[in-house]
């Protein structure tokens, strides 16, 4: 009997853990099939008339995410609507067909990430510990379990995908590198700072040379190239400020830098203890850098950075892990506004630098004091990862529906109105009506300029029967919001089935005003 030679060992080891990582991670992820429609899941899937038929493929590519909802926005993310096209031509609203699109991508980055990191460590025992963490971690499902959470992993689907062109040095490799970076870069605007992993990479494996500028300049074209089309032709706000309105956070860069430093704390967290964790988390803007979270993230994050450029000679790992968080961080630092200061999934490429640090630490340990048998090895990997993942199935949980999910928002963070108004629709839908007009009217208090809440509780007051007030409800969103179209169209209804062709005409002009100029 022959031995099998050393390089078929190493593929048929390879297939091995990633089929074992494959199958950990979907079971872990095996009860999201069932879980419902919530929050964005309406204006990106349910009430998105671009992903109904493929005539609308250059509506995708011209216009922000949310234009088949006419829900005005500033991202532009054309290949999730068009692999919303495709699963609704399969699948309809069938919810299984959206989880199965969120969790084969995951798991197809987790094996990515294996593959990667075992040739980047040139250890087994890392790189699956890495991927494995990455797979059931709890930080991962506000990106993987929500559909409408598709953009993290399809856009780190394609960098890593580029990520693996890459390592080869053949031109036509380049070529298809370029391409899925590309790709990443039409899954989600944050992909733009990808580049840097690139190279990145290439100092990890001792590859960053004067012979590579023409890689790193092609790299740097694309990126310009996509962040001067963004910024004109495809601004659709002629902002990258997420706030629609000038605040003491948008004014301060030092107040949002403060507020970074105190989101860190919140996303060491989270992935050391994920006992807490939360979708909508209260927004505190922090002035000052001498309140105690502050300026503990302050201290250990320049521990961090002088431990990464210390070890720099003898371990570029530990630089390239602690690189590898921060910079995916980066736009979502508050060096631009945006409307939010700490989100799970903002995690979802960053958290693979944290667990590849925590495997090499466990490695450096097991190898002090436990047996070298791999198989020893890959059990300690799993136990280690079981908590993580009964944690995953748990909060997956949480998802099921938006009777189970908007109020465990409002447990923590009560003060949100679009969290109210999302509730009262779901009371509203289960026939709860008194309890959905108290969370539409607390949607109201909390946002007086926010016309969702009055057209919803217009809707219930037709159910009703309650017209008058319907009416009522319907004129206050309208002059709310001059680019709302809803609450025309209701009126409309209304006034037709009155006899009152007048004021239906009046309406009309008003609707088609508003719908002319979304087409624009």
């Amino acid at each position: 009997m022959t031995a099998t030679p050393p390089e078929g060992a190493a593929k048929k080891t390879t297939l091995f853990d990633c089929l074992a990582l494959f199958f950990l991670g979907l079971f872990t992820y095996v009860n999201v099939f069932p879980n419902q429609f919530i929050y964005d899941d309406e204006m990106d899937i349910q009430r998105n008339a671009f992903i109904r038929d493929f005539s609308h493929l250059g509506q995708i590519f011209t216009s922000c995410v949310g234009a088949g909802s006419q829900t005005p926005s500033n991202f532009y993310r054309p290949l999730q609507n068009i692999l919303y096209a495709v699963v609704y031509k399969i699948w309809g609203l069938d919810v299984f067909g959206y989880h199965l699109l969120n969790v084969t991508l995951h798991l197809s980055n987790a094996v990515l990430i294996y593959i990667l990191f075992r040739k980047f460590s040139k250890s087994r025992f890392v790189a699956l510990g890495t991927a494995l963490f990455f797979a059931v971690h709890p930080v991962e499902t506000e990106a993987v379990t929500l559909m409408n959470g598709i953009a993290d992993p399809l856009s780190v689907f394609f960098f890593l995908g580029a990520l693996m062109f890459y390592q080869s040095e053949k031109t036509k490799a380049f070529t298809a590198a370029i391409l899925f970076f590309i790709l990443a870069l039409l899954s989600k605007e944050t992909a733009v700072v990808f580049s840097a992993l690139f190279v990145l990479t290439d100092i990890l494996q001792n590859k960053f040379t004067l012979s590579r500028w023409g890689r790193y300049a092609t790299l740097a074209a694309v990126t310009g190239s996509y962040l001067a089309i963004r910024s004109t032709s495809l601004n659709f706000t002629n902002s990258f400020n997420l706030f629609s309105t000038s605040n003491v956070y948008t004014e301060h860069l030092s107040y949002r830098f403060y507020t970074f430093l105190a989101a860190l704390m919140d996303y060491w967290h989270v992935l050391l203890w994920p006992d807490r964790l939360m979708y909508d988390r209260p927004m505190t803007v922090y002035t000052t850098p001498f309140i105690p979270k502050v300026a503990i993230s302050f201290i250990l994050l320049i521990l961090i950075l002088c431990v990464a450029v210390v070890s720099w000679r003898r371990n570029k790992i530990l630089f390239c892990a602690v690189a590898w968080f921060f910079i995916p961080l980066i736009p979502v630092s508050g060096i631009i506004p945006i409307n939010g200061f700490v989100m799970e999934h903002w995690l979802y490429l960053p958290s693979v630098g944290f667990f590849f640090i925590a495997a090499t630490q466990i490695e450096t340990i097991w190898k002090k004091f436990a047996p070298q048998k791999f198989s020893w090895q890959a059990a300690a990997l799993v136990i280690l990862a079981l908590p993580l993942g009964v944690r995953t199935w748990a909060r997956n949980q949480d998802y099921r529906g938006p009777l189970s999910f908007y109020p465990l928002i409002l447990s923590y963070n009560p003060n949100i109105a679009r969290i109210h108004n999302n509730l009262a629709m779901a009371l509203d839908d289960a026939g709860q009506y008194k309890e959905a007009e108290d969370h539409y009217k607390a949607a109201m208090d909390l946002q007086k300029n926010l016309p969702q809440p009055h057209h919803n509780l217009g809707r219930l007051y037709l159910k009703e029967g309650k017209t008058n007030l319907a009416i009522e409800e319907f004129k206050e969103a309208s002059d709310l919001d001059p680019n709302f179209p809803f609450s025309h169209a209701e009126l409309i209804k209304i006034y037709r089935a009155d006899g009152n062709e007048t004021l239906a005409r009046q309406e009309e002009t008003a609707l088609q005003a508003i719908l002319s100029k979304n087409d624009k």
